[in-house]
Order: structure tokens, then sequence, then C-alpha cells
């Protein structure tokens, strides 16, 4: 399985377009996770959270810097150190990533996204099947179709 977009792109053999998701290495995803699991942390608390023993504070900083610059975090200054917390949720990051692939692959069109999709939730597990028609009837476009209680607005 691909974890990155620069994964999934080269996998597929494409050039990457305009996009609306930055580039994400593995590491970056990682401390995203970590910010998404436990709020707010500085550099020091998301080293601990990592499972690898390899990499230094000064590596998470630079990795922490990175996902600022992307515009995916918010730091603020709290004594000598930065907190930060994550901009953007996971299903947001997830979203983006999808409509790239659909844009790439699908000229646009989600259908061949879904198709695929529902073939791998098909094969992989009837309930995570059923949890994810489930979702589809709670979305947030269907929530918005509702009325808003606005009359001939």
């Amino acid at each position: 399985m691909v974890s990155t977009t620069k994964g999934l792109i080269g996998w597929l053999g494409l050039t990457r377009k305009a996009s609306r998701m930055p580039v994400l290495g593995r590491r970056e995803l990682a401390v995203l996770n970590i910010l998404w699991e436990c709020g707010d942390q500085s550099a020091q608390q998301v080293l601990d959270h990592l499972k690898q023993s390899d990499i230094g504070l000064s590596t998470v900083q630079s990795t922490l810097e990175r996902l600022y610059r992307k515009d995916l975090l918010i730091r603020n200054k709290c004594g000598r150190a930065f907190i930060y917390r994550a901009k953007v949720d996971k299903t947001s990051i997830i979203s983006n990533l999808l409509k790239d692939i659909a844009d790439e692959l699908g000229s646009g069109e989600m259908e061949p996204v879904i198709s695929g999709f529902m073939e791998y939730l098909a094969s992989e597990n009837p309930e995570l099947r059923s949890r994810f028609n489930e979702a589809i009837n709670q979305t947030p476009a269907e929530s918005s179709n509702t009325d808003s209680g606005h009359e001939g607005d």
C-alpha cells in the first residue's frame, strides 16, 4: 500500500499537476497523526510519541516547520518552544487526496474512484462496507442540502 501522495503519483506513473494537497512524506504523516490523536504538542512531545528511536529532536523540529510552511499546522510560542496543532483534520486531507486521484486518473470524475473504493471494501470486509454505507447517509453535503429554515431565500 502506498502511504504518501508522492509515492502514489510515482506508483501510478503520473506527473503531479497543481494540487489541493501538498506532498507529504511518511514522517510528516506520522507527525500529523500524533497531532490528530493527541492534540497540541511541542516538538519534544511529538518525539516522545514517535516509535522511531533513530531520529532526534532537530529532525522532529524540521518536520514540524515543514508542515507549518505547508500551512497544515498552527503554532504558538510557549516559553522557548512552539506548541503545534493540526490546522486541518484527517478527513480533509483524505478528501483532498481523493480529489487529486480523481483529477489525475479520472479526468476529474469521482465515479471511478468510488467504484474502485467500493470494490476494495467488498473484497476486504463486508462490515467495513456496511459502515461505509452508513457514513454515506451522514455526509456533510447531505446535511447542507436540508431546509435551512429560510423560506424564499
